[in-house]
């Protein structure tokens, strides 16, 4: 942003000069970019607003100005968007004299800022008066017109600075907590993740064990499968025997192998 220091020590922030065609991609420069449309030609804003946005905003914000004509040259369709965009905030479907501030490409809020033309007029007169009182007093001329005019936009300069304020500074905190919850977001998703591999490998783990005790290798048949799973229920059927302590051996046996196949057939769909 280019500055310049007047002869009171203040800095002077020039905004870019935007035309129709360049005020796209201008809208996206910055986090933050305020736009000043000025009623009749390019205007150089009310420094003392600009100046309260760039103390707080840092490089985060962008300064242009346009000129309020410079709309009539729309396109039906430009025309129509510009006119959806401003009547969601609550506006008239026209562009309006004064500040838009954007974040983050959308637009947020209008203020009408400081004073228009024919006031900014009169007022320059006045401080170029007080200036020359001053200066004929002893006081530096540009000093005394500066604190005139400064003191003049103080007020719809803090006015404006504390709506746009509370504007960005709500977006900023809406942002936060959306890269926050995707943050969140992804780590769960990677959390989920890890938690299905280390599932996925306990149980072709338990897969592999279960084919092992079945006897089988993982590339048999389902015939196969359940012709194995019979052949050893009948082979290890407690009923087969009636000592008390083989029969309880058939049994664990048999739990073995049915939860073998259990585990088997559900691996393939079974």
């Amino acid at each position: 942003m280019p500055r310049r220091t007047n002869p009171n020590g203040a800095r002077f922030i020039a905004m870019s000069l935007l035309s129709l065609e360049s005020l796209p991609a201008f809208l996206t420069k910055s986090a933050v970019v305020v736009i000043y449309v000025h009623p009749r030609a390019v205007g150089l804003g009310n420094q003392t607003l600009l100046r309260k946005l760039q103390a707080q905003y840092g490089n985060r914000i962008s300064f242009g100005s346009i000129a309020r004509d410079a709309f009539l040259g729309m396109s039906p369709l430009y025309r129509a968007f510009v006119g959806a965009a401003l009547k969601d905030l609550g506006l008239p479907g026209q562009v309006l004299p004064g500040y838009y501030v954007l974040v983050h490409g959308t637009l947020l809020g209008w203020h009408p800022g400081a004073f228009d033309d024919d006031v900014a007029r009169i007022v320059a007169g006045v401080s170029v008066g007080i200036g020359l009182a001053q200066f004929f007093a002893g006081r530096s001329f540009s000093q005394a017109a500066l604190s005139s005019w400064q003191l003049y936009e103080a007020g719809p300069a803090n006015a404006a600075y504390e709506f746009f304020k509370n504007l960005i500074d709500d977006a900023f905190s809406r942002r936060a907590d959306q890269e926050r919850q995707q943050r969140q977001r992804q780590q769960h998703d990677q959390d989920q993740e890890r938690r299905r591999a280390r599932q996925e490998q306990v149980f072709l783990s338990a897969v592999a064990k279960a084919y092992a005790v079945l006897g089988l290798d993982e590339n048999v048949s389902d015939q196969e499968l359940k012709r194995r799973h019979r052949l050893l229920s009948r082979e290890y059927h407690p009923d087969l025997v009636t000592c008390p302590n083989e029969k309880a051996r058939r049994e664990e046996e048999m739990k073995k192998i049915n939860n073998a196949y259990d585990v088997v057939a559900a691996a393939r769909g079974l």
